[in-house]
């Protein structure tokens, strides 16, 4: 059980990342993160970007409590 939740969490974090640094502005690097001054346009892309990442996030949550609320419930033993 450790194990998938170990796989699922690994592959969750790559996908919400995906879409965050995919997202990003062109030619971003990390100091755009760090609190650097950005342009008005950078910072917009980066905002789209972080709401993206946000609604993935929920997606997954949303997913996971449909998976939990529709699986039914029994003993195992």
């Amino acid at each position: 059980m450790t194990f998938f939740r170990s796989i699922g969490a690994v592959l969750g974090t790559a996908t919400v990342s995906l879409v965050l640094f995919g997202l990003s502005a062109p030619g971003a690097d990390s100091a755009a993160l760090t609190g650097v001054a950005l342009s008005e346009s950078a910072r917009a892309e980066w905002a789209q970007a972080f709401r993206w990442a946000l609604f993935v996030v929920v997606g997954f949550v949303m997913a996971g409590w449909s998976l939990a609320a529709t699986t039914p419930a029994r003993r195992i033993g």
